[in-house]
């Protein structure tokens, strides 16, 4: 009997859906968790290094969606792009709006 890919694809596909959902809402969750409430304009390392984790994953989803032979799913890359936005907002989250 001959394996055909499609029959062999539905794991991993659901890997690829669900681990972004879940690495953006868990970076999201810290973030509410962490917000520095008023730190006088510093910041920690941690906000840099928990923002990098989201923004590298989500960057090479994307990368790798995109270099994909015979494309993606659209709505993959707005899952893709979940996680980098999460991280991209991490990132900045300590910086206030006041000179």
């Amino acid at each position: 009997m001959q394996i055909l890919g499609s029959d062999t694809v539905g794991p991993l596909v659901l890997v690829l859906f669900l681990a972004p959902i879940i690495l953006a809402l868990l970076c999201l969750t810290i973030f509410l968790i962490k917000r520095p409430r008023s730190s006088g304009g510093r910041r920690s390392r941690w906000g840099l290094v928990l923002g990098l984790v989201p923004t590298i994953f989500g960057a090479f989803l994307v990368l790798m969606l995109l270099t994909t032979r015979g494309g993606a799913p659209q709505f993959f890359y707005v899952v893709a792009a979940l996680p980098l936005l999460v991280g991209i907002r991490m990132q900045i989250w300590g910086r206030s709006g006041r000179p």
